[in-house]
């Protein structure tokens, strides 16, 4: 199911983005629909915290209102102006990344010229808008939703409940004596005609596996929650292309060597796409804008794709990317297969896909956005995988439950442990001394990732000016199985002691 972001400004259009919030919840889902997500916590980069919100979405719906371009803050300074402005930051964030920004205009504003926008917003001015009127609220709306889905609807559908519906509902409500069971007849003829006859491809295209074609279903640990599928729907592929979407397959780490790493030989071009084979890890730097096409050895049901990325610079700076997935004609099937837009000195991410019980030829496209980088790809089609050492060289060192694991680290290292943990909750410490000891900034993390080493979750977080700190994270197992800690260290040279126990044991 696509997901959705609505951008707004309280003081302008709240009326107007509470009662579209409510709509497409309707129609898609209320956890598919986003609001509200300048509710952001002290102390975190809220730019950090609004893009990773902003590029897990399908689309972006910008709602204007008459003081959308005008509102002031307190000081008499335009908003749009301020480089700290949520909803500035929102719609740049999206027109950055490529993500499909839609301005709906609501009560008779009118579309922003691109010279009264601030530079990184004028291509906004340059986008066709819908308008959402009072007098035609729900026809309106019904023209929203087949612009998200790129296909007709039953405006019906859209429309929310019937005018008998709600009359009866109310009667209902207030004649409480009346039988359950008309109650029930009422509250069931409104679900059947609400939500009856929905077919697979107005959710999203969605078809079952087929039985014996793909690889068993995908466990908790076996693909990225960042990347979600987007794109489903806004860029729909036609009848001609293979529809990407999650794949449910379980794919698992198996025994043995691990994958041969080649140089890229080339970037290919769209019309002749550089081969690769599978189960081999490419190393590819790309520059500013660059792009390398990607052409795999055969047609295919199903994909897990390994991506690292790291700047060429060894900085700790704004790792942006993105691997998209072509049909054989070279035409965009899913642009944000996975995406890259971290503050690091490194990520990885890991994304299962399927395309359905027909083998499709697909090829892939791997492109840099800002400064030089580093990827390193690897792409499987089985479901029996080797670990793919982190950024082609790195394996995790093997660690156990309760023993500390202690030594040096340096600004910009990274530290990988393999550790096998049982359902239930964890308390993780760590002890960082700067060294020498000296009274200085100790910038460091601790995060979790799955076996594969993608879908990494921060657990601690050091940022004290200290000799040395302590901090106490609690990590949560939802089902037995491996997982692998990350330890950075980002400012200074230090020494660690890093433990894991069972909550409720003594850290000894």
């Amino acid at each position: 199911m696509p997901r959705f972001l609505i951008s707004y400004r309280r003081e302008d259009s709240a009326a107007y983005a509470g009662r579209l919030f409510d709509r497409l919840s309707d129609y898609f889902g209320r956890d598919n629909i986003f609001i509200d997500i300048d509710t952001i916590k002290p102390g975190q980069d809220f730019v950090h915290t609004i893009s990773s919100s902003v590029i897990e979405c399908d689309a972006v719906i910008a709602v204007i209102g008459k003081r959308w371009l005008t509102e002031q803050d307190a000081s008499g300074s335009r908003r749009l102006d301020r480089p700290d402005d949520l909803l500035k930051v929102e719609i740049a964030t999206a027109l950055n990344r490529g993500v499909t920004v839609i301005p709906v205009l609501v009560g008779g504003a009118q579309m922003p010229d691109p010279a009264d926008l601030p530079p990184d917003l004028a291509r906004l001015g340059r986008l066709q808008a819908l308008e959402i009127d009072d007098t035609s609220f729900h026809h309106d709306v019904h023209r929203l939703i087949e612009t998200l889905t790129g296909q007709p609807v039953d405006e019906r559908r859209t429309h929310g409940k019937a005018p008998w519906l709600t009359r009866l509902q109310a009667l209902v409500r207030r004649r409480w004596w009346m039988p359950a069971g008309l109650a029930a007849a009422v509250m069931l003829s409104y679900v059947v005609m609400t939500f009856g006859g929905r077919s697979d491809s107005e959710n999203g295209g969605a078809q079952p596996p087929s039985a014996g074609t793909s690889p068993a279903p995908i466990g908790s640990t076996g693909t990225s929650s960042a990347a979600k599928s987007p794109g489903a729907n806004v860029h729909r592929p036609s009848t001609a292309r293979p529809a990407a979407r999650d794949s449910s397959e379980s794919w698992v780490i198996a025994a043995g060597p691990a994958p041969a790493t080649r140089t890229l030989p080339g970037t290919g071009s769209i019309e002749r796409p550089q081969p690769i084979d599978f189960g081999v890890t490419y190393k590819a730097a790309l520059d500013e804008g660059e792009a390398a096409f990607l052409a795999l050895p055969a047609a295919v049901s199903a994909l897990f794709m390994v991506l690292d990325m790291r700047p060429a610079d060894g900085t700790h700076t704004n790792l942006q990317g993105r691997l998209s997935i072509l049909d054989a004609d070279g035409a965009m099937v899913e642009p944000h297969a996975i995406t890259f837009n971290e503050i690091d000195y490194g990520y990885r991410r890991t994304r299962a896909i399927s395309f359905g019980r027909t083998p499709a030829t697909v090829r892939l496209k791997l492109g840099n956005s800002e400064r030089r980088n580093v990827y390193w790809l690897t792409v499987f089609n089985t479901a029996q995988t080797p670990f793919v050492p982190l950024f082609g060289q790195v394996t995790p060192r093997p660690l156990k439950l309760g023993d500390a694991a202690t030594g040096n680290i340096e600004p910009g290292e990274d530290l990988f442990f393999a550790i096998t943990l049982k359902k239930g909750t964890y308390k993780v410490t760590v002890d960082l001394t700067n060294t020498p000891r000296t009274h200085t900034n100790i910038q460091a993390y601790l995060a979790v990732m799955d076996v594969f080493g993608g879908h990494q979750d921060h657990i601690i977080g050091f940022n004290e000016i200290d000799y040395a700190f302590r901090q106490v994270g609690s990590l949560s197992v939802k089902s037995d199985g491996a997982a692998i800690i990350r330890l950075q260290n980002q400012h200074a040279p230090a020494t660690y002691t890093m433990r894991l126990i069972a909550d409720g044991e003594s850290s000894r």
